[in-house]
């Protein structure tokens, strides 16, 4: 797990608090990791390069060009040197928990993958018939029960939809009916009849699908004529 957070990417502010933060913490004899003298050092003196260029930019009297660049440069040096120490010693080592981590002013990530949820919202079918042997159809998503404003996209948590569908001269007593499915990850798509179908009535039903599968409550049956 690298050392990648807003401390040692944000503002020097933000960083000097860090650091010294950080230093303290490597200077503790207590603990629970051999951080070697040398490294110390190092660390020592990087802090101080970076702690006198810093002040020099804090005081306007002070603050050209050239000491900006000093400072950005001894910043460089030292975070450098800040994360190679916590990927070795503390997103390393065990003994560490990640409240010590946050408390360090680290960032944690989440192991724990977000649980997908199985779609709760039923696709709305609009079914556009003006072009001959064509059915261009567009799935909406309800923003909410009962409201009748629609969305243009799947729902959140939605990678596909399936469609089943059937020409047929009756109504379909069950879903099953309709022999033809269609899993796109589109919200709008076009089917296509021949010349013999023309007058007959095409019937649909959907679902959303998330990522692991799972389906969603089927819309109602929406019918449609082959002009």
């Amino acid at each position: 797990m690298g050392a990648t957070n807003d401390n040692l990417r944000g503002s020097d502010a933000n960083f000097d608090a860090f650091q010294v933060k950080l230093m303290n913490y490597f200077h503790e004899p207590s603990l629970p990791f051999p951080i070697t003298d040398d490294e110390l050092r190092e660390g020592d003196k990087n802090q101080e390069k970076w702690a006198a260029a810093y002040a020099k930019c804090l005081d306007h009297e002070t603050k050209t060009t050239v000491t900006v660049l000093e400072k950005n440069n001894a910043r460089k040096t030292f975070v450098a040197w800040l994360s190679l120490m916590i990927d070795k010693y503390i997103w390393g080592n065990d003994e560490i928990s990640d409240d010590q981590r946050r408390a360090l002013g680290l960032t944690v990530k989440d192991t724990i993958p977000t649980p997908i949820p199985a779609p709760t919202s039923i696709p709305f079918m609009e079914i556009n018939t003006q072009s001959p042997l064509e059915h261009n159809v567009t799935l909406w998503s309800n923003t909410a029960i009962g409201m009748k404003k629609r969305n243009q996209k799947k729902p959140k948590g939605v990678i596909l939809a399936l469609v089943r569908w059937d020409v047929s001269e009756v109504v379909p007593e069950v879903r099953e009916d309709l022999k033809n499915v269609l899993l796109t990850g589109d919200v709008k798509f076009k089917l296509e009849f021949n010349y013999n179908q023309r007058g007959k009535k095409v019937y649909y039903t959907a679902c959303w699908v998330n990522a692991k599968g799972e389906t969603g409550d089927w819309c109602n049956l929406t019918e449609a004529l082959i002009n």
